[in-house]
């Protein structure tokens, strides 16, 4: 009889129920009010479980956030890389529907991205998305170099943290232009530096 690795093991489905739980505690809760106010305490509270059972899936509030939104900062980095300037064929003079869909993506839910990629928010979270975002951007800038060129990983870097220090930026504002207007403000600016 064969055994059963660790590979091989069926999710749990309660377990998958509970994470679940928690990341949508952990992103109301951070929708609602600064992290710095937001303990293990209140995330176990808000999702049903005991305290125990937050550790048991995550180290920290900062790791449950990251997790909550791992699929969300792929569809993020995935937008960002479709509008790298150098893809053959691109217009230059209008914002890409990509780069209107990744500020919209932020527009849905400014108060909580405001909060969670603000000055008092989640390092962890800023640093995973910076990371996601630079690698998506690579791998779909042109396979080869322009002749004296710069870097790929340096120019993924650059446009990445361009275009994350925009959104920064736009949450900030009290009063922000819509996700069209700064897209195309972006797009120029990309474009002019390229």
């Amino acid at each position: 009889m064969a055994r059963t690795g660790p590979a091989q093991r069926k999710p749990d489905p309660r377990a998958e129920s509970t994470r679940r739980q928690l990341a949508a505690a952990v992103l109301d809760l951070a929708s609602q009010r600064d992290l710095s106010l937001i303990t293990v305490s209140d995330i176990a509270n808000r999702a049903g479980v005991n305290r125990a059972t937050v550790y048991l899936h995550s180290a920290d509030r900062d790791s449950l956030l990251v997790g909550a939104l791992e699929s969300w900062m792929s569809r993020i980095a995935e937008l960002a890389a479709r509008c790298c300037p150098s893809r053959p064929g691109m217009d230059v003079t209008a914002a890409p529907d990509e780069l209107v869909g990744l500020f919209r993506e932020f527009e849905q839910d400014a108060a909580l991205f405001r909060r969670i990629l603000g000055a008092d928010g989640s390092g962890k979270l800023v640093h995973r998305l910076q990371n996601v975002v630079r690698e998506h951007v690579r791998r779909h800038l042109p396979e080869q170099e322009e002749p004296g060129g710069v870097p790929h990983d340096l120019r993924a870097a650059f446009l990445s943290g361009a275009l994350l220090g925009v959104v920064g930026h736009w949450l900030s504002q009290d009063t922000r232009p819509p996700a069209v207007e700064v897209a195309d403000s972006t797009w120029k600016m990309i474009n002019s530096l390229s």
